[in-house]
Parts: C-alpha cells; structure tokens; sequence
C-alpha cells in the first residue's frame, strides 16, 4: 500500500500522507481546514478516485468516510 494520495482541495491538488486507510475511509495529513460534510476527490494509487466526505479535521488530520 501507497502511504501517499492526492487530495483535491478547492481547485488545487494536495500531495497527502496517509496516516490509515480502510474500506470505508481515511485519515490524512493535511494542513488546510476544510469544512466538515465537504467532499473531496481523493485519488488512490490502488483504488484510483474516490469521493470522499470529511468528517473531522484536528490537529493539522482529517478524516474522510468514502462515498457510497
């Protein structure tokens, strides 16, 4: 597994650290602030694009849960 993923955040593509990854989300690092309920395309290198829904942002992390 890739322990990298590229986030688009608002236009812009973000090269990310994954902190932890499973079937039905992510936790990465990422230094902006992006609204809870938000989604982003977050592209996998093993699962290519999903779209994903933050669901909290801490400490400079967020957490995403994978659309359905």
């Amino acid at each position: 597994m890739s322990n990298t993923a590229v986030l688009e955040f608002r236009g812009r593509k973000h090269v990310v650290q994954l902190v932890n990854i499973s079937p039905s989300g992510a936790m990465v690092i990422f230094p902006h602030m992006p609204n809870i309920g938000e989604r982003l395309p977050l592209q996998l290198l093993e699962r290519g694009v999903v779209v994903a829904q933050v669901r909290w942002v801490r400490d400079g992390r967020i957490g995403l849960s994978f659309a359905s």
